[in-house]
């Protein structure tokens, strides 16, 4: 796959807010057993401009969000954060 013009590997890669937000709905998707959910998240992956480094920024943006919410889930506090934010930036209403 070549890469497209005026765009270096490191562009192609950098996290957007479109991919945190997705990256925070997969996970809510995920968290409720909702495959469809899932699914729909991966397919708009799959179709966009550039399918391959689109599908890796949204890796590194889910594991961003692991990376940076694990040391504050050892609480009730960080755990009730943590369902906030994530539901906040998936833009997911709560059940």
């Amino acid at each position: 796959m070549t890469e497209p013009e005026n765009t270096t590997p490191d562009e192609r890669f950098h996290v957007t807010r479109v991919d945190a937000q997705r990256a925070c709905a997969l996970i809510i998707h995920y968290a409720r057993g909702d495959v469809a959910g899932c699914n729909a998240i991966l397919e708009e992956v799959r179709t966009g401009d550039d399918p391959g480094a689109a599908t890796g920024r949204l890796l590194f943006a889910t594991i961003g969000v692991y990376q940076q919410s694990v040391p504050l889930l050892h609480t009730p506090t960080g755990l009730a954060w943590l369902n906030t934010v994530v539901l906040d930036l998936a833009q997911v209403e709560p059940k």
